[in-house]
């Protein structure tokens, strides 16, 4: 945020829900494009995606340029299954500088993860940060797999956001989505619920403390309210610069 010169921002719930249906229909343009199996779930070849992804990154580094750096291609992670129980999707190894990506997850959502670890590469170190630059890498990578993924997780991120202060207005813009987009969605909760039991409780508690340093919290003004540092980034950028300038 230092460098980029966007200031996050809480938003109104107009302003969150704008921005919620602004990213379905980028879903909606998206979806026709990727390839699917029978149950309308994303079917693109996996390995598809660790193919030239330096290149991701030159829309979003044309934007801002002090993301750039030498190229490392991310690695699929042998002990994905495992990754899964302990509820990681990727890692960034700084000794290394590697990234490894958990592939036994939902693919449609595996290039917003490669872009995300991509982006601590890149020396974007918060969790909530590292997943706006990955959403807008996405979106400006002209291609439509990454597209699609990166637009995923900015809806996801929006409409969890805009669901904790108005629940109808956000299944009416869920309602909007292509039957293929909802099936991503569904396929995405049902995998990852299949790790919710007592069992793994324990081992979550683990993992998920390893993101704490990360996290944060913001006051009110009138009329807005903060929903996490990816969403409120995302706000200010389209409505304070992209939207603004366009």
């Amino acid at each position: 945020t230092d460098r980029s010169g966007i200031a996050a921002r809480g938003a109104t719930v107009e302003e969150l829900a704008t921005l919620t249906q602004a990213f379905a229909s980028a879903l909606k343009s998206y979806s026709p494009q990727i390839q699917r199996d029978e149950n309308g779930v994303m079917a693109e070849d996996v390995k598809g995606f660790f193919v030239d992804t330096p290149a991701l990154y030159e829309g979003i580094v044309a934007e801002f340029p002090f993301l750039d750096a030498p190229g490392r291609t991310p690695k699929p992670l042998l002990s994905s299954r495992l990754m899964s129980r302990l509820d990681f999707t990727g890692f960034f190894f700084p000794f290394t500088a590697e990234t490894l990506i958990n592939v036994d997850s939902p693919a449609c959502l595996i290039p917003a993860t490669i872009l995300h670890e991509m982006s601590h590469q890149r020396g974007v170190a918060p969790e909530d940060e590292a997943n706006f630059v990955a959403i807008l890498a996405g979106i400006r990578s002209g291609d439509a797999v990454f597209g699609y993924s990166a637009a995923l997780l900015g809806f996801i991120h929006l409409g969890n956001a805009l669901y904790s202060v108005a629940p109808d207005t956000y299944y009416a813009i869920r309602a909007t989505l292509n039957p293929d987009v909802e099936a991503d969605l569904q396929y995405n909760n049902a995998y990852w619920n299949q790790f919710d039991t007592k069992l793994d409780e324990a081992v979550e508690t683990v993992s998920t403390t390893v993101y704490e340093g990360f996290l944060h919290s913001y006051g009110e003004t009138e009329g807005k309210r903060t929903y996490g540092r990816c969403v409120d980034l995302l706000v200010a950028y389209y409505f304070d610069h992209y939207w603004a300038q366009n």
